[in-house]
């Protein structure tokens, strides 16, 4: 009885083994065709190269291989390798914006959402898309914000005559107001008033009073180009030499500026410019001396740290003819923010006259606030030393006050000085 059964045992599990082996054509991995063995492998994609997409068999195909699979539970699947590309990157083609039921949020189209690609090359470069490599630079130093860039941007931006706000931390100088150019492209209107004290034993001003009423105006064409009116007004002077007290036109200064350089990252921008001093004012106040002088000039401003600001200027100022006295001139400032309002703020300018003049019978010059065409002028240093602030009132309306003493060289023509002025910025 125990062996019969044992018997029966044998036999059905035999035969259970023989039934497997005959559905599912059991044969050594060794002998097994690599279609069998892969679901998936590497290397070019076969058949249709459908982007983003998994060739599928149709549900008939489907229906008739499970049909007539049998047992095998993998006979209903299509294990041929696939066309399926992944994409390692933004696709290529021109920008696309998803749009809202097409593809996108509350779609009934089933249709993917469409991918934005980015237009310029530079952005299709760094978003992944094919290129031939990184595109060529358009700037000298690398930095389109920061050199002259290309020549649609030479130009700069315009910007409807609003000053460049990207570097409000900086302030505008108060001395030497006439050749100290701010190198920032600004639109404002800027009323200046001047009172220079002049020590006496000069036989021309003796012991003068200097007033200085008037206005600079500044226009911003674009970010970079701007057109400057940095001097006109009207001189008073009370002197008891032979200058006696008269009142007239000051000499009209104006210009152009060009901001070559402006990197917002670094907080660095710099400007050369030209102005001409046209010698239209006033003989009585020594505002007509010769015909003109051509100024180039150059400006720059850095800031240091959170709160120091540096300023600068330099440019030499010589005559049309040989009536005016030539100068090279250089200025620096530095000021402290605190709370971005108030200023507390150094200025130092020096004056050097190259060569004389053919006017008046002087060793004299007048620095900023005159030409007087001294015969004795060649040689002569000048250097002033002003303190003050500037305090913002908004960023639209400033106020800016110093006081400006010699600190080498003569001090013929100036004891003291005090400059004021009140910015209306747009």
């Amino acid at each position: 009885m125990k062996r019969a059964l044992q018997s029966t045992c044998v036999g059905l599990i035999w035969g259970l083994a023989v039934a497997c082996v005959q559905a599912h054509e059991w044969r050594p991995v060794t002998e097994r065709k690599a279609s069998d063995a892969k679901l998936a492998q590497l290397g070019r994609p076969q058949g249709a190269r459908v982007a983003g997409s998994l060739t599928a068999p149709s549900p008939a195909t489907v229906v008739h291989q499970a049909s007539s699979s049998h047992l095998s539970p993998l006979a209903g699947l299509d294990l041929q390798p696939t066309s399926y590309v992944i994409r390692g990157q933004s696709p290529d083609g021109t920008p696309v914006r998803p749009v809202h039921g097409v593809g996108g949020r509350g779609s009934t189209s089933g249709a993917p959402p469409a991918m934005a690609v980015p237009g310029s090359p530079e952005e299709q470069y760094n978003c992944g898309v094919v290129s031939e490599g990184a595109p060529a630079s358009d700037s000298i130093f690398g930095s389109p914000s920061t050199f002259v860039p290309s020549s649609a941007s030479v130009f700069g931006t315009s910007t409807n005559f609003l000053s460049d706000h990207a570097f409000d931390q900086f302030i505008s100088p108060v001395s030497n107001p006439f050749y100290f150019e701010d190198p920032r492209s600004l639109s404002e209107l800027r009323p200046i008033f001047m009172w220079q004290r002049s020590p006496g034993g000069d036989p021309i001003f003796g012991s003068a009073d200097t007033f200085f009423f008037g206005l600079q105006a500044r226009l911003a064409l674009t970010d970079r180009w701007s057109l400057t009116l940095n001097k006109l007004g009207l001189i008073a002077l009370d002197s008891d030499g032979s200058a006696g007290d008269d009142i007239g036109m000051s000499e009209l200064n104006l210009g152009i500026k060009y901001t070559f350089w402006r990197d917002d990252a670094s907080n660095t921008i710099m400007a050369f410019g030209l102005q001409t001093a046209l010698a239209i004012g006033g003989s009585s106040v020594f505002q007509s001396t010769g015909d003109a002088s051509l100024i180039p000039y150059f400006s720059f401003a850095q800031q240091l740290g959170q709160n120091w600001h540096l300023m600068g200027a330099l440019g030499y100022s010589f005559a049309l003819d040989n009536e005016r006295s030539d100068f090279f001139f250089l200025s620096g400032h530095i000021d402290y923010s605190i709370y971005n309002r108030f200023y507390p703020l150094l200025e130092l300018n020096w004056y050097y006259y190259t060569s004389g003049g053919s006017v008046t019978p002087t060793s004299k010059e007048g620095m900023d606030l005159y030409n007087l065409g001294a015969t004795g002028a060649s040689g002569s240093n000048y250097v002033t030393l002003a303190a003050g602030v500037r305090f913002k009132i908004t960023e639209a309306s400033q106020l800016g006050i110093v006081f400006e003493l010699p600190v080498v060289g003569r001090d013929d023509l100036m004891e003291y000085r005090i400059t004021a002025d009140f910015i209306l910025r747009y």
